[in-house]
C-alpha cells in the first residue's frame, strides 16, 4: 500500500507539473511519423492509436488503471511495463515524464517503436477497441 501511495504521489506531482498541454493535429503527427521512418501503411493507425488514447494531447497522462499503473503521453505509454516514474528505466528506459513534454514528442515515438515491435498495435486497448478491424478514414495531410 505504501508502495502505491508512493506511486500515485509521483504521478500528482508529474500532472501538476505539466503547465501546458499541446493537442496535436492529425498532420502534425503524421509529418514526425514520417519524419521517424514509420510505414506510410501504417500511418492512419498509429492516428487512429492516438486519437483514441489521449485524443492527440501530448501531455496527457492516464490512470490509474485497475493494476495502479498510469499512462503518459500522446500515445498512452504505460509505467508498468515501458518507462519510470523516478530514473530512465523499464522497457524504453525512459522516465515517464521524458514522454509529457508538451512540443517533443521524440521521446514517445521512439518508445512506440519499441513497443510496437515487441507486441505491434495490441499493445495499445484503444486501438483494439477503435481501430481494429475498422475502415479508417484517409488523412489528407
Amino acid at each position: 500500500m505504501e508502495k502505491r501511495g508512493a506511486r500515485s504521489l509521483s504521478v500528482m506531482i508529474l500532472f501538476i507539473s505539466v503547465i501546458s498541454a499541446e493537442v496535436m493535429t492529425e498532420c502534425q503527427l503524421v509529418d514526425i511519423l514520417q519524419q521517424n521512418d514509420f510505414p506510410s501503411d501504417q500511418l492512419a493507425d498509429w492516428v487512429c492509436l492516438a486519437k483514441a488514447e489521449s485524443s492527440l494531447n501530448t501531455t496527457a497522462i492516464g490512470g490509474p488503471n485497475k493494476n495502479g499503473s498510469y499512462d503518459f503521453g500522446i500515445f498512452q505509454i504505460n509505467d508498468g511495463w515501458w518507462c519510470d516514474l523516478d530514473k530512465p528505466g523499464k522497457g524504453c528506459n525512459v522516465t515517464c515524464s521524458d514522454l509529457i513534454v508538451d512540443d517533443d514528442i521524440s521521446t514517445s515515438v521512439q518508445c512506440a517503436k519499441i513497443i510496437f515491435k515487441i507486441q505491434g498495435f495490441n499493445a495499445w486497448y484503444g486501438w483494439k477497441a477503435k481501430c481494429r478491424n475498422k475502415q479508417l478514414p484517409p488523412l489528407h495531410c
